[in-house]
């Protein structure tokens, strides 16, 4: 799960070196691999989210690869491909249904798939894991996987998987929550399936938010602590191919601050662990809540091809935890933020090197998100960021901003006429960040350029996303 950073950034040191100007909170991105060459590739994602199953859970399992971009603009279409020849005496690996642009070679899947939305939890591929008849417990095989598309850094690797011995396998669903207003509540309720080969005789349902303790109520079987709330079910036994749910009686009730950026993606991650039997719960430094309990109920299901459970494990790790929970996509809808620009006068002689600075306050009432917070993709559009036109009498001789010529970003270096720069961590309303470049005087004639703010979504106000740069007036 990805949560906002909340770390802020220190005053520019560097400002003891220069004339003395107007003091600037904040520092700039420094230059990320590849930003030497313009607008980068796209850098591409694929997860897997599987490494295990029991041997014996021969009715296979589903998982929901997802892919899209992790820094560029979305693609047209990629191309997944999952060899799992090195595994094909224990494992074989499919779509789980029907799939257009997919197509099986043996051991072999390659599927060209349209990347549909720029969102990465959105693009889903979903794969089946079947152990062969003749798998064992205790084998562990690999296989390979890349995804590839024109003009993007390709992305690839080896995953491993254990086949085990008869074990509880949790795996949970995930689903998305469209329009969501920050400042809102809003139900969910996880959803979850024994899909292993041996009961479970008690379970753990763990939560991890996207803000500290939203969870709207406090159940009192349930334990909260920060960004998790942990419920333990030590008696909640399942089956091979029981399905669970969070009872509509007593919802999951997720909320984000009214702050929170607009038209972008958060999440909640559940994840459900077996409970061993007899073992009482220790929750920690966790508090217990102190409202009704929360409950959950059995879901029919028409799996009736599950083997029997094996009970002479009945109560052992998960088969494969990465799998064994799922995630709820919060969509927001939009929230303004309205950005505004500051600028002073730089003073110098000719051959002089001093320090020009520019800066940007948010007004609120939504944060901005930097490029490390919520969304990876490079040059994300609701990005804080202050675009810097060099007046022409002074070259710049030191930054860390990157050139932009046109809409095009460029590398971090001297010596351009137009630069964009980034921040690094979140600007929450009512903070002011901002950025120093070193310029030398070229010469003693007033000149000027224009100084313009970016960020969040539908700016109330753009009047004030500009100002004015004046050298030697």
């Amino acid at each position: 799960m990805r949560t906002r950073s909340l770390r802020r950034l220190t005053a520019v040191a560097a400002l003891a070196l220069f004339p003395a100007v107007l003091l600037v909170v904040g520092a700039p991105v420094a230059a990320p691999a590849g930003a030497a060459a313009a607008n980068p590739p796209a850098q591409l994602r694929l997860d897997l989210a599987s490494r295990g199953m029991p041997a014996g859970a021969t009715a296979g399992k589903v998982v929901q690869a997802r892919y899209g971009v992790r820094f560029g603009p979305p693609l047209p279409e990629v191309t997944i491909t999952v060899d799992a020849t090195a595994a094909a005496d224990s494992l074989r690996i499919t779509v789980a249904q029907p799939t257009p642009g997919c197509a099986q070679d043996g051991a072999v899947l390659t599927c060209t798939l349209p990347m549909r939305y720029a969102d990465f939890s959105r693009n889903v591929l979903p794969l089946r894991y079947t152990p062969t008849p003749t798998a064992t417990a205790g084998t562990e095989v690999s296989f390979g996987w890349n995804i590839t598309a024109p003009g993007a850094i390709e992305q690839g690797g080896m995953q491993f998987f254990t086949l085990t011995g008869p074990l509880p396998d949790f795996s949970g669903t995930s689903s998305h929550v469209e329009d969501f207003a920050p400042g809102r509540k809003v139900p969910v309720y996880p959803s979850f399936r024994n899909v292993g080969n041996a009961a479970a005789s008690g379970l753990l349902l763990q939560i991890s938010w996207p803000s500290s303790d939203a969870s709207g109520r406090g159940y009192r079987n349930c334990f909260y602590e920060g960004f998790v709330t942990l419920c333990p079910f030590p008696g909640f036994r399942m089956e091979p191919g029981q399905q669970a749910a969070v009872s509509p009686s007593t919802p999951i009730v997720l909320d984000l601050a009214p702050s929170a950026p607009g038209l972008t993606t958060f999440s909640a991650r559940y994840q459900v662990e077996p409970l061993p039997a007899g073992q009482p719960f220790d929750p920690g430094d966790a508090v217990r809540g102190t409202g009704p309990p929360l409950r959950l109920q059995r879901v029919a299901t028409t799996l009736a091809d599950y083997p029997a459970a094996d009970s002479s494990d009945p109560d052992s790790p998960d088969a494969d935890f990465l799998d064994s929970g799922g995630y709820f996509y919060l969509h927001t809808t939009v929230n303004p933020a309205d950005v505004s620009a500051a600028a002073v006068t730089v003073r110098g002689r000719p051959g002089q090197t001093v320090a020009l600075p520019a800066q940007m306050t948010n007004r609120g009432p939504a944060d901005l998100t930097g490029p490390f917070g919520i969304d990876e993709r490079w040059d994300g559009p609701t990005w804080p960021s202050l675009t810097i036109d060099v007046p022409p009498t002074v070259e710049v001789v030191q930054t860390s901003c990157f050139n932009y010529t046109g809409d095009v970003i460029g590398a971090s270096e001297p010596g351009h006429r137009r630069y964009r720069c980034f921040f690094l961590d979140d600007v929450e309303p009512g903070t002011t960040v901002g950025v120093l470049m070193s310029v030398r005087i070229l010469s003693a004639n007033h000149s000027t350029a224009t100084v313009t703010a970016a960020g969040g979504t539908h700016d109330p106000i753009p009047g004030n996303n500009a100002a004015r740069l004046h050298v030697n007036p």
